[in-house]
C-alpha cells in the first residue's frame, strides 16, 4: 500500500510541471521554425525580389494568432468541451462532407480536403482531429465496462474512426486517416490499461 501512495505521490509532482515542460517543448519548436523560415527565404527573397520581413512578419501574425488562441482555450474548463463532445464531432463530420460540394469544397492536388470560405482555405480533418479526440476522452470517462460489446464504447469509437477513415481515404488524406487510426489505437490502449 506504501508503495502504490509513494507512487501516486511521484506521479503528482511529475504532473506539476508537465504544463511548464510542454509550453517550453512548443516554444523551443518555435523558434526553430523562426530560424529555419528566416535561413530558407534568403534564396526565395533573392528569386522573387520580396522582402523578408513581409514573410516574418505574417509567420509573426500567426504566432500571435496560435498564442492567443493558446491563451483562450486554456481558460476554457475542458468538462464544459466534454460535454460539446458529440456535437463537435458531428460539426466535424459535416466540415468533412462539405469538402465534397460542388462550390464549397476547394482541391488541391487532387485531394478534395478544402473548404473556401471567403478567401481563406480550411482544412476540416484538422479540426476534425481535436474533435474526435475530445469524443473518445468523453466516451472513455463515461464508459461502462459491461454490456453487450455494439453498446461498449470500444464498438463507438471504431465505427466513428472508421465513418472519419472512410471520408478521409476517399478525400485522398491518407496521412490524417493514418493519423485518426492512431488516436483510436491509443484509445484502446488507454481504456484496456487504466
Amino acid at each position: 500500500m506504501q508503495e502504490l501512495d509513494l507512487f501516486h505521490q511521484k506521479t503528482k509532482k511529475i504532473n506539476q510541471f508537465s504544463g511548464y515542460l510542454l509550453v517550453a517543448i512548443a516554444l523551443t519548436l518555435l523558434s526553430i521554425g523562426i530560424v529555419a523560415l528566416f535561413s530558407a527565404s534568403g534564396k526565395f527573397v533573392l528569386e522573387k525580389e520580396s522582402q523578408i520581413s513581409s514573410l516574418m512578419l505574417r509567420q509573426f501574425l500567426w504566432i500571435a494568432i496560435g498564442l492567443f488562441s493558446c491563451l483562450v482555450f486554456s481558460l476554457i474548463d475542458y468538462h464544459k468541451l466534454l460535454q460539446l463532445s458529440i456535437w463537435l464531432l458531428i460539426l466535424g463530420f459535416f466540415l468533412l462532407i462539405l469538402c465534397f460540394v460542388p462550390g464549397i469544397g476547394h482541391k488541391v492536388h487532387g485531394s478534395s480536403r478544402w473548404i473556401s470560405i471567403g478567401g481563406f482555405n480550411v482544412e476540416p480533418s484538422e479540426f476534425s482531429k481535436i474533435f474526435i479526440s475530445l469524443f473518445f476522452a468523453h466516451i472513455l470517462s463515461n464508459a461502462k465496462k459491461t454490456g453487450p460489446f455494439f453498446m461498449s464504447p470500444f464498438f463507438t469509437a471504431f465505427v466513428t474512426v472508421g465513418l472519419f477513415v472512410s471520408l478521409l481515404i476517399v478525400s485522398g488524406d491518407l496521412g490524417s486517416s493514418l493519423l485518426y487510426f492512431m488516436v483510436f489505437v491509443l484509445f484502446l490502449y488507454l481504456g484496456v490499461f487504466p
